[in-house]
């Protein structure tokens, strides 16, 4: 667990040998071009803008490092219920917590194999994040033990494994990167990055700019644990996967404690697990969140230029009235400071910027949000 989220770690554990994950992968990847592709009217449909676009289909209502992100599109559900509440929420809980209380949205019509395979993959990450959740656990006790930070009892042994293990918390995003062109701003027929947007990107972006996050800009994930599944590449112009990214310079990028930059691959038969800011908070700063990007497929060569990224992320995250408190005993200065945080870029939001020790996880989320929309 040290070697994975410890200072000289990642912050990304793999995890090897899940029973079912490549088929359940193959499964699902594909239908992330898939949902992009419906006609217009189809997608408009399957958008909850009362949610913050955060069940059903988005794209574009997001925006990272300052500028509206084009560059993917998202399908989000809980794989684990329908209704988070365990039958349609009530108009109050729907107005206090929207992008929790709002049931799932399915194109059951027009991409039936959707739901099904999303829900099996999702179900199947869960299961292997409450392991990782338990291991997480015993290391943050024995560390504030070590250290001296917290009083006794300050953490409860079970702080994040009881947050995975909640169904009513999780949260999936099936993503869907659009070919990057000639000139990486243009999008295809999805938008434009604009050329100020990212001459601006350039300004702030640390060690080479615009490259490094032109398929999803640097940021932190806000919930408690998000469990990552490989990327697969498609070729645009026949829908077939590839055997490998057309580029080996794209894909995922993290920021270790020191600020280094590291391309963290890993392979179709292997989970990724990396840390959000609610369980930096709930650690006491023992588990530190991990900086993130993606960079798009070099658009030099033709095949760079077809390929589309598919990729599926579940956020274990708290329940909307949860506490974001720090353990007794530590002081909260510790729990928020970021340890690679002058290696992000300017525009990505501080965590002291929109926490306050004590606040829910639901507060928490709505100013997350209102920062990134």
């Amino acid at each position: 667990m040290a070697a994975a989220y410890g200072y000289e770690g990642l912050g990304l554990l793999l995890v090897t040998g899940v029973p079912g994950l490549l088929a359940a992968r193959q499964a699902l990847l594909p239908l992330g071009a898939s949902v992009a592709g419906l006609p217009g009217t189809t997608l408009a449909s399957l958008e909850t803008p009362a949610a913050f676009y955060a069940v059903g289909w988005s794209h574009g209502k997001e925006a990272l490092e300052g500028r509206p992100d084009l560059a993917k599109g998202s399908y989000y559900a809980n794989p684990l219920l329908d209704a988070p509440f365990g039958r349609p929420a009530e108009p109050s809980a729907l107005a206090q917590f929207p992008s929790y209380a709002h049931p799932n949205v399915w194109p059951t019509a027009a991409l039936p194999a959707l739901e099904p395979a999303f829900k099996a993959l999702g179900r199947l990450v869960v299961n292997v994040g409450s392991v990782v959740a338990t291991a997480c656990d015993k290391y943050v006790v024995a560390e504030l033990e070590r250290k001296g930070s917290a009083t006794a009892g300050g953490y409860p042994i079970n702080q994040l494994s009881r947050i995975v293990s909640d169904p009513r918390c999780c949260k999936a995003r099936l993503l869907h990167y659009f070919p990057l062109s000639p000139d990486h701003g243009d999008l295809g027929d999805h938008g434009d990055h604009g050329k100020q947007a990212e001459a601006d990107e350039k300004a702030s972006a640390p060690e080479g700019g615009a490259e490094f996050s032109d398929w999803c800009g640097w940021h932190n994930d806000h919930g408690s644990l998000t469990g990552l599944v490989s990327a697969m590449y498609l070729d645009s112009r026949t829908g077939q996967p590839l055997a490998a990214s057309p580029d080996p310079t794209a894909g995922l990028y993290i920021r270790d404690r020191h600020g280094a930059l590291h391309h963290a691959a890993f392979r179709a038969d292997e989970l990724a697990f990396q840390i959000g800011e609610a369980a930096q908070i709930h650690s006491g700063g023992v588990l530190q969140a991990t900086p993130h990007a993606v960079r798009g497929c070099a658009p030099t060569t033709e095949l760079g230029r077809c390929a589309s990224r598919e990729s599926f992320a579940v956020f274990m995250q708290p329940w909307a009235q949860d506490c974001m408190g720090v353990p007794a005993g530590v002081d909260p200065a510790v729990a928020q400071a970021q340890a690679a945080i002058e290696a992000l870029p300017k525009r990505v939001p501080p965590l002291a910027s929109r926490w306050e020790n004590g606040i829910s996880f639901g507060e928490f989320t709505l100013r997350t949000i209102e920062k990134y929309h």
